[in-house]
């Protein structure tokens, strides 16, 4: 899933907007929370934004962490 989001994204420099639904996610990985931070720090680089959306409150401590 990672790869294809970034696959998406503009290669220019454009900002981008991202909304990511976790309505039925139970859990996250270590790799997929990395995936997370490399698209939020994409998101700042570029004056974008990446919501979530639907998080369920396990994975919002593990995010808060």
């Amino acid at each position: 899933m990672a790869d294809q989001l970034f696959a998406a994204l503009p290669a220019d420099g454009r900002p981008i907007a991202l909304i990511l639904d976790f309505t039925g996610v139970d859990m996250v990985s270590s790799s997929m929370l990395g995936k997370l931070i490399l698209l939020q720090r994409r998101a700042d680089a570029t004056a974008g934004r990446l919501v979530l959306c639907e998080v369920n409150a396990a994975i919002a401590a593990v995010l808060r962490t």
